[in-house]
């Protein structure tokens, strides 16, 4: 699991709807809305530099999940934010 966070691309901006938000791709002008999880995820991804740092925050934030459960959970999203090019790779 370790490694760097991906980070955002500058051409994405968020807007919060109560525990979701939606995210506006300007390069693709495409819009993709986010669940609470997802949400929280691309939220972190501000504060923590890694992914160690990032599941410590979801067990935070999600105390009552399965541990394995919120690691699949947090690379499956990530690993979405790259391929919908929301996020890019950092070596």
């Amino acid at each position: 699991m370790a490694g760097k966070l991906p980070k955002k691309k500058d051409a994405v901006e968020a807007r919060k709807l109560g525990n979701e938000c939606l995210l506006y791709d300007q390069e693709e002008g495409k819009v993709h809305h986010m669940n609470s999880t997802a949400t929280f995820i691309w939220e972190k991804c501000d504060e923590c530099s890694t992914k160690e740092e990032l599941l410590a925050e979801l067990k935070r934030g999600y105390s009552n999940e399965d541990i394995d459960c919120l690691e699949q959970d947090m690379n499956s999203t990530l690993e979405c934010f790259l391929d919908l090019r929301l996020m890019e790779s950092q070596g």
